[in-house]
């Protein structure tokens, strides 16, 4: 019986636990049910059967959680947040950016063509200052135009129809501004020298007529130079290497004041060749004094200078058999004259007694000389602008005293004079510049160290071929040398000298330096040579020595020469010029990647 009651508690335990409201699904409740025991009397009446009720205990969970769900409205919420501050910060910048008006490039990319002949020059002051408050200038239209500075007001003097009417192309107006030479079919003979036909013309009525050296002549010959006097009445100007004046403009009257000048060798009034392109570099050598009363002019005699000869093929003649022959006097180093007349004048230096009133006097120190005694090293005072004088370190050539060091500081002693880095040339500055390249090469990345090349002019030349000879490294891929310096001694001898010194004294260093001697350390490497053929300042000499060389060495290399073309070419000539290095750089490592489709990659970038 006992058993039989356990089993109905535990049935009727089951199921009130099952029919429970607040009984959790998931929760399985064990309930060690007790086990009861009646004592009845022997065979009693029967009795209903007790039951013992035991509720299960009440568990409630109150966090369930399972791995697989998302708080799905949160994260839609905070999506919805981060839309809308992206939307605001897009809006905010398409409000304060300026409207969108296409790329900055339009049109065809220019070409080498466009650049020499389609983009318009540059616009050039071309004043020219009559007193302190006024200048005559060339207007937008051409024309004349006088301005004055102190109550901005123009005046026009002569319209672009009297340029055009006699084909001028340049002036020059007198002080008074009653007169303009009007200069026509300008011829230029070297870098700042002109042939040019001058005319005079009277602003007031109008009339026009040639300047010449021959009184009552119709015709305008070719002049080497003309200038107007301080006072505007009078012209001065150049005719065959002599100077003529002509007093008064309104007569006839010329005045031959020089008559010496001899074509090519002796020049009044104009500097040869050496003096127009390296030390003057103008076109005349005369000057008035500030009241016209008198005229200053050089004379410059040409008789003991070497003449070089060179071919002009006249080019544009083609029916012409034999080309002519040139010739120019070119000075080159080591060559000097002194007849009985001219002394070797030395240094001789006085020492006088100072005196100061306010200050001090300074201590004098002996001169310390360079080892030809043709120099010397002085502390001399040098002034520093509101702050006085300094003593400072000064060398003295001749009458020149050129200050070494500058500054608001003293120096105290010249120790000496260090002649062994003295006049080198062609050796440190390339050392230099290879090491810039290896530096800038290793900082910068966007610059890529397997394209590099050299590209120079003259000197620059020069510089560009030995780079390449002294690149041990081969940092450098190709080199280009145009019109390139290649033996000193053959160069003239302002510059050569100045900086290299007599070749009898350093004819060791010139040879070191020298390209054709050191052609052989382009082998395998990428060269390219060009010179024009009439070049007057660097001969085309160098390069046909350095061909040369190069041939005996067995050097590949390409060349260009041009024809009856000078130091500076042509447009034509500087056009096809460009190109052809352009095809070179290909050739040499390879088409640009940003190649323009008609137009180089290398040179417009």
């Amino acid at each position: 019986m006992e058993e039989e009651s356990s089993k109905q508690e535990d049935t009727s335990t089951s199921q009130n636990a099952q029919n429970s409201p607040n009984t959790d699904s998931t929760t399985t409740v064990k309930n060690a049910q007790p086990k009861v025991k009646i004592n009845a009397p022997k065979n009693p009446p029967p009795k209903p059967i007790a039951r013992v009720k035991i509720a299960a205990p009440y568990i409630e969970e109150l966090v369930v959680s399972s791995p697989n769900e998302r708080n799905w409205r949160g994260i839609f919420i905070a999506l919805l947040v981060i839309v809308a501050v992206l939307g605001l910060i897009v809006f905010s910048i398409v409000l304060v950016s300026p409207p969108d008006e296409g790329p900055r490039l339009k049109g065809k990319k220019p070409t080498l063509e466009d650049i020499f002949h389609k983009l318009p020059p540059p616009v050039r002051f071309n004043g020219t200052w009559i007193s302190d408050v006024e200048f005559v200038y060339r207007d937008s239209y051409g024309g004349l135009t006088l301005y004055n500075a102190e109550n901005l007001t123009t005046k026009v003097l002569m319209t672009n129809a009297t340029f055009r009417l006699y084909d001028a192309v340049d002036y020059k107006i007198s002080s008074n501004l009653k007169y303009v030479l009007l200069i026509t079919n300008v011829v230029y003979t070297y870098k700042h020298t002109k042939l040019a036909k001058y005319y005079i013309y009277e602003i007031q009525t109008r009339f026009k007529k040639p300047l010449s050296p021959i009184e009552l002549d119709i015709n305008a010959p070719f002049l080497q130079y003309a200038e107007w006097s301080p006072d505007g009445s009078s012209v001065v100007f150049v005719h065959e290497n002599d100077i003529y004046y002509k007093p008064k403009v309104q007569k006839d009257l010329v005045c031959r004041i020089t008559q010496t000048g001899k074509k090519g060798i002796i020049y009044n009034g104009v500097p040869d060749w050496l003096y127009e392109t390296e030390i003057l570099k103008t076109d005349h050598t005369l000057w008035f004094s500030s009241d016209g009363q008198y005229l200053l002019y050089v004379t410059f005699n040409d008789t003991e200078v070497g003449e070089y000869n060179y071919p002009w093929y006249d080019s544009e003649n083609n029916y012409i058999q034999y080309p002519s022959v040139r010739s120019l006097r070119y000075p080159k180093s080591a060559y000097f004259f002194l007849d009985n007349n001219t002394l070797h004048i030395g240094y001789l230096f006085q020492f006088h007694t100072e005196k100061e009133t306010c200050g001090w006097t300074e201590p004098i120190f002996h001169p310390v000389f360079s080892a030809n005694g043709a120099q010397a090293l002085m502390r001399l005072p040098v002034r520093d602008g509101d702050n006085g004088n300094f003593m400072h370190a000064c060398q003295i050539h001749s009458h020149n005293v050129i200050p070494l060091t500058h500054g608001a500081f003293e120096l105290t002693k010249i120790l000496a004079w260090d002649e062994e880095n003295h006049l080198l040339l062609g050796s440190v500055e390339v050392q230099d510049q290879l090491a810039v390249l290896s530096y800038i090469g290793d900082t910068f990345k966007f610059i890529d160290k397997s394209r590099i090349c050299v590209v120079g002019k003259g000197y620059g030349g020069y510089i560009a071929a030995m780079l390449l000879i002294q690149d041990i490294h081969q940092s450098i891929n190709c080199s280009v040398s145009i019109s390139p310096i290649v033996s000193w001694q053959h160069y003239n001898s302002y510059f050569t000298e100045r900086y290299m010194g007599l070749p009898s004294e350093k004819l060791l260093e010139y040879e070191k330096v020298d390209l054709a001697r050191r052609s052989a350390n382009l082998l395998d490497r990428n060269f390219m040579l060009i010179h024009g053929t009439a070049d007057t300042t660097v001969k085309n000499q160098h390069s046909i020595l350095f061909t040369k060389s190069l041939i005996e060495h067995g050097i590949l290399f390409r060349q260009l020469i041009y024809p009856d073309e000078d130091h500076d070419f042509s447009k034509k000539s500087l056009i096809h010029m460009y190109k052809q290095i352009d095809q070179f750089f290909n050739d040499s490592f390879g088409p640009s990647i940003d190649d323009w489709e008609d137009s180089t990659g290398f040179f417009i970038q």
